[in-house]
């Protein structure tokens, strides 16, 4: 079979994979700290904010690798 992925659809995943340990990251240490102190809101708003930043980099990495294949099914019945 022939390679259907292009550095795109890397690259996708691989800001993924980045921004998800971030936001863990975040996440530990917005568990560590007060619940009281604006440190403590202004980390729990970037958590989250880039936990869903993750899940959209992941869904559009899996749309990139759904058009690339389609794609190379294409040329490959041509």
């Amino acid at each position: 079979m022939a390679h259907t992925y292009t550095r795109t659809t890397y690259v996708w995943f691989v800001a993924a994979g980045i921004t998800g340990i971030v936001s863990g990251f975040l996440h530990i240490v917005r568990s560590h700290l007060t619940a009281g102190g604006t440190e403590s809101v202004v980390v729990t708003v970037l958590a989250f904010g880039l936990t869903a930043v993750t899940a959209v980099l992941i869904f559009r990495g899996i749309m990139v690798a759904a058009y690339e294949q389609d794609h190379a099914s294409r040329r490959g019945r041509q």
